[in-house]
């Protein structure tokens, strides 16, 4: 029983340390995005240019994919 437990915390612990990591390498990739943001102008879009900058780069590949056939 005692192995049991010692195991359950090892596994507990490893999924913390597991976490962590993966908390620190999404800040790290927000402060990216932020930062490239700042450099090419994007941070001062509203929402409705962004999504209107993603319809037309979605449109555009569609319209890609369909001259390629």
């Amino acid at each position: 029983m005692s192995e049991l437990m010692r195991e359950t915390l090892r596994v507990y612990e490893n999924e913390e340390l597991r976490r962590a990591e993966a908390a620190r390498r999404f800040g790290e990739a927000v402060r990216l995005a932020q930062k490239q943001s700042a450099i090419n102008g994007t941070d001062k879009m509203t929402m409705d240019e962004i999504d209107e900058e993603i319809a037309a780069a979605r449109r555009e590949r569609d319209s890609m994919a369909k001259n390629a056939w």
